[in-house]
């Protein structure tokens, strides 16, 4: 296995309680681990039932949030690139 995601953190909300009070401890554990995975490893589990159920919203809402911090990202990589060169500009123009 390999990492695939150079994020080493993720949000959980905590008004999944609602749904994951619904599963049997050993559920929830599945459950868990098949987010932990997902998030990790890009691995879409073999859940069935109540999981399953559980982790195709939680993992699409992992998705929603994932682009949305790639995109916070990209942007500040791109204005930081921008003020490195107006800063490397301003630098020669003292020089």
């Amino acid at each position: 296995m390999y990492e695939i995601n150079e994020k080493s953190s993720f949000i959980l909300y905590a008004n999944y309680i609602n749904q994951v009070s619904c599963l049997s401890d050993e559920e929830a554990g599945q459950l868990f681990k098949a987010i932990l995975n997902f998030v990790r490893f890009g691995e879409y589990p073999q859940l069935t039932g109540a999981p399953k159920m559980a982790f195709s919203f939680i993992s699409d809402q992992i998705e929603r949030d994932t682009k949305k911090y790639s995109e916070i990202v990209e942007k500040r990589r791109a204005a930081g690139k921008i003020g490195g060169l107006k800063k490397a500009e301003n630098s020669r123009k003292r020089s």
